[in-house]
Parts: structure tokens; sequence; C-alpha cells
């Protein structure tokens, strides 16, 4: 669940209160960033390859397709 949520004054992150069930406190705090580059950044530090053009048309089907991250090739299958 959603407690609270807020964006940052440089609209760079949005935060997010949200209930736990596996912490003491009951609630965690999250943060997103808001833009692309933040975005593919974190990303890539998570993923071994770049988005296919199925996976890019059902997450990100507005944006033209592009390799997210430099250090792996395009995965344009």
């Amino acid at each position: 669940w959603v407690w609270s949520a807020t964006f940052a004054p440089d609209d760079e992150q949005l935060m997010m209160g949200v209930h736990s069930n596996t912490n003491k406190s009951k609630e965690t705090i999250h943060v997103f960033p808001t833009k692309i580059a933040a975005m593919s950044t974190s990303l890539c530090t998570h993923i071994d390859r770049n988005m296919t053009k199925d996976e890019w048309e059902n997450y990100a089907s507005d944006l033209t397709y592009e390799r997210t991250c430099d250090t792996y090739p395009v995965n344009n299958k």
C-alpha cells in the first residue's frame, strides 16, 4: 500500500512511503528516478543486456527504441 507520495523539489525523484510486511516499522520509503538518463543508469546496474524490441514495446512504447546500456550491444530481436 502506498501511504504517501511526493516529488523531490527538483522533480528528479518520486518518493513513496509504502506499507511493508517485512519491516518492523511497517513503512518503508522507496525512491524512484523520474528522468530517463537516471532511470537507464539505475537499470543498467541490474541487468546484463539491453531490452529486446518486444520488451521495449511492452514497457516504453511511446519512445523510439534505443540501446539503454552503452556497455551492451543492441538487442533488437
